[in-house]
């Protein structure tokens, strides 16, 4: 990836390209992942644990986005901060239990 490419990403997650990523957030971190691989991939499977509540919702926007320009994603969540009903179109909730 150039360097020109590199800072667009920034940009567009509103990250410091001088920020080192193992002191990002950790919501901040796993968006950059995803946008990295969404630049890659048009599907995506991944998982919101160790995101805090407070960051959810940046997380979710980016990703979002993404959906809007015909990618997919598979997220899992423990659900711990789950909304009652689901506000997004774009999201579809399959909640799968062991019980």
């Amino acid at each position: 990836m150039d360097a020109k490419y590199a800072q667009k990403i920034a940009d567009y997650l509103k990250l410091d390209v001088h920020d080192k990523v193992n002191q990002l957030p950790v919501g901040k971190r796993k968006a950059l992942s995803i946008k990295c691989d969404f630049e890659k991939y048009d599907l995506l499977v991944f998982d919101y644990y160790g995101v805090s509540a407070d960051q959810i919702e940046y997380l979710e926007n980016m990703v979002d986005v993404e959906i809007g320009k015909e990618k997919c994603a598979i997220v899992i969540d423990r659900l711990e901060f789950n909304q009652e009903i689901e506000t997004n179109k774009n999201i579809t909730r399959l909640e799968i239990s062991t019980t």
